[in-house]
């Protein structure tokens, strides 16, 4: 139409025709010679009034008397539909419709594809005249569908169900961690489009789906078919835009109930506090830059602390580092720094613990133990409000079992004691003759728990003796107490199975064994003997 400005549409019983705007001027001429060549009659006056208006619709030009059964098929502009009409003849009488009409009439049209044969056998049965039945639908092209990245939805095991209200905000664990070789994400690929067609049977063509877009950050890499990532160490999965990758640190602003409990394989970094109540696990480290709580910290890594600790407990395979420690429980494999105090607490280390501040730092009220050394500028304090002591030169687990092997010794032979006593006045009574009968199983009944605990406490002496044989072969320099400043009156000091009370004020010692005796040594000549025991230089 753009190029004849004007456009025709035969129907059985109407001719139509439309013209533009831009063609109200044109030579009609042209059309009057396609109306000719098809035997259309006409009225010119019709014909100049529309091409007057060119109003852009479809308006009759001329009607049609019909002698027989007409078939009209009409094509949609975008050829996805083909509607079918039926035109009866103007007088019907003794006619019928010849079905072959619209098999023509639909190869005349040229629809092949999307035929709806029931709808085409409905309107022939029923005679459905001069009403427009769609009888063939085209296929609209399905584009694919563009690939994506899917990430693991199902929780592991040991996690809580967060879809139960009754949860503890504590125990959320916001952390989605992997370990090393576990999927960190699926990449699903695109889907091929699906190809359409029109009534006419020309192909529509489809779309196939995108990629996904993605990049292997930090500590990821794809399986053999590149259709997974995966985590090559343990830690947290980290999505940066397109960037998938895996962290060994975890970071988070602090902890508390927005967080719940922190359990990570890798470190974790809290730029902030952890809250009371609220625990932190994590295999490698943690680091925190803020202060401790009445909260749990567990790694088998360095656990640093630099905000300090109240009333926390801490325990690791390695070091823990704090500004101070007060009213906390801390257990540390290797050593325990504070750099201001410790302060009423449970401290125990492997190797070293020690108070860097000085000459105001100190230790203060507790237990503090430590497999090799303990550093302090102060030990106890002036107002001996509590009481302050410290065990050294045997490791943590030594000095646990020496005091157990005491404790339960003990507890044996008071009971031993007691079994002694009543065999004692069951004899007496056996030997008056009084209720020998009933004696003799009172007896029997006694030595049946004696005698295991016989064997018993023979054992745990063997045992003691063994561990006091070891004790007493550690050499010198296997235990020190470095006080730089001041050991104040009360506090108690132990190396080995030796035990000495400060009683008063001394100023910078070093308790030591020498040659089988503990007592204070100069600070300085103790320190020499420490640097030489340790290649010339202090081992911390």
């Amino acid at each position: 139409m753009a190029d004849k400005f004007y456009e025709l549409k035969y129907t059985p019983t109407h001719v139509r025709l439309r013209v533009s705007p831009s063609g109200k001027d044109a030579d009609p001429g042209e059309i009057v010679n396609e109306l000719q060549a098809k035997g259309i009659a006409f009225k010119m006056e019709h014909l100049n009034a529309i091409m007057r208006r060119g109003s852009n619709q479809f308006e009759t030009l001329t009607t049609r008397e019909l002698t027989d059964y007409e078939v009209y098929v009409d094509i949609s502009q975008d050829e996805s539909e083909a509607t079918l009409t039926i035109f009866p003849p103007s007088n019907p009488a003794g006619k019928r419709l010849d079905p072959m009409k619209v098999k023509e009439a639909l190869k005349e049209a040229g629809v092949t594809k999307g035929l709806l044969l029931e709808e085409i056998q409905r309107v022939v049965k029923n005679r459905i005249e001069s009403e427009a039945v769609v009888i063939a639908r085209g296929q609209q092209p399905e584009n694919g569908m563009d690939g994506y990245i899917q990430f693991p939805q199902n929780k592991k095991e040991d996690e809580p169900d967060y879809s139960s209200q009754e949860v503890s905000l504590k125990e959320m664990n916001l952390i989605h961690a992997v370990s090393e070789g576990d999927v960190v994400a699926t990449i699903v690929p695109p889907t091929e489009g699906l190809e359409g067609y029109t009534v006419l049977g020309k192909p529509l063509r489809a779309k196939s789906g995108k990629k996904a877009p993605f990049r292997l950050g930090k500590n990821a890499s794809l399986n053999e078919d590149g259709t997974q990532i995966l985590s090559a160490i343990p830690g947290y999965m980290v999505v940066e835009g397109e960037k998938i990758g895996v962290e060994n640190v975890y970071q988070v602003a602090s902890v508390g109930s927005s967080t719940g409990n922190i359990r990570f394989e890798g470190v974790v970094y809290v730029q902030g506090t952890v809250e009371d109540g609220f625990t932190v696990e994590a295999d490698q480290g943690i680091d925190i830059m803020g202060t401790v709580g009445k909260a749990k910290l567990i790694s088998k890594g360095n656990i640093i602390i630099r905000g300090g600790v109240m009333g926390g407990h801490l325990e690791t395979q390695n070091t823990v580092e704090a500004k101070f420690i007060s009213d906390s429980t801390v257990r540390a494999g290797m050593d325990v720094v504070s750099q201001e105090y410790i302060l009423n607490s449970d401290v125990q280390a492997g190797r070293f613990v020690r108070v860097v501040k000085g000459p105001d730092g100190f230790i203060n009220g507790g237990l503090t133990r430590a497999g090799e050394l303990v550093w302090t500028p102060a030990l106890g304090s002036s107002a001996a409000e509590l009481i302050t002591e410290v065990q050294v030169g045997m490791g943590p687990s030594m000095r646990q079992k020496f005091d157990k092997l005491q404790s339960d010794l003990d507890a044996n032979l008071l009971n031993f004691d007691r079994y002694s006593k009543n065999l004692f006045l069951l004899q007496r009574q056996f030997e008056t003759k009084s209720g020998r009968s009933e004696g003799v199983e009172q007896i029997a009944a006694t030595l049946e728990k004696a005698l295991p605990l016989r064997e018993e406490i023979w054992k745990s002496l063997q045992d003691y003796n063994h561990m006091i044989e070891a004790v007493s072969q550690m050499t010198d320099e296997s235990g020190f107490v470095f006080v730089a400043n001041v050991a104040h009156p009360g506090a108690q000091v132990s190396i080995r199975r030796q035990r000495l009370k400060v009683t008063t004020e001394l100023g910078s010692c070093c308790f030591r064994i020498l040659r089988g005796t503990m007592k204070p040594h100069p600070f300085d000549e103790a320190k020499a003997v420490l640097k030489l025991h340790h290649g010339g230089k202090l081992p911390f």
